[in-house]
């Protein structure tokens, strides 16, 4: 979504922000949690 248009970049970091509320459910693998997060904080910069 961002990759196609930066102007979308508030409805990604929702979205990615609702993929990382309960990750425990959601996302089995650390390794995947981490790399969302760390894409979380320098899509928010």
């Amino acid at each position: 979504m961002f990759s196609l248009d930066t102007r979308k970049m508030p409805e990604a970091v929702a979205l990615n922000e609702a993929l990382t509320l309960r990750p425990e459910e959601t996302i089995p693998n650390l390794t995947n949690y981490l790399l969302l997060q760390s894409a979380l904080t320098r899509m928010k910069l």
